[in-house]
């Protein structure tokens, strides 16, 4: 979408909706297209420190751009890969340098819901559908454990 279809659109959605959610692809060029727009940016990384290394330049493009509130998002944690690699999620928070809304435990049925074209909570409850419902019910203010 060209800026000046952004400048139409969200004003748009805005108006009729309580929220818009807009999910871009990675790359700093996308980060600062969309940054004047939103009112909060969920940054998504993994635990693999190419991943952070691409999430901490969003991060700083997105400020740049005068958006001042993000959030990180890890999605596909392996608790055995971070046992493997003796590394935490603290480590993924640190390097990114945002606050964490959430993380998102790697999950098989996700790949099954991709594959089946059903929506993830119709096939599971927990995994990854239990951690998606916990960060969306942060993004509507409620205070919620990271896991339970």
């Amino acid at each position: 979408l060209p800026k000046d279809g952004a400048e139409t659109l969200i004003p748009s959605l805005t108006k009729d909706f309580d929220y818009c959610l807009l999910d871009c692809p990675g790359g700093l060029n996308t980060a600062s297209h969309w940054a004047p727009w939103a009112d909060l940016a969920l940054v998504v990384a993994t635990t693999d420190p190419c991943s952070q290394r691409d999430a901490a330049r969003a991060a700083q493009v997105l400020a740049e751009h005068g958006l001042e509130k993000a959030r990180l998002l890890i999605n596909r944690v392996s608790r055995r890969f971070l046992r493997s690699t003796e590394a935490t999620l603290d480590d993924t928070i640190d390097s990114v340098g945002l606050q964490l809304i959430g993380y998102v435990p790697e999950d098989q049925s996700v790949a099954f819901a991709l594959a089946s074209g059903k929506p993830l909570l119709s096939l599971s409850r927990r995994g990854a559908a239990a951690a998606y419902r916990r960060i969306a019910k942060r993004l509507d203010g409620q205070t919620v454990p990271l896991r339970r």
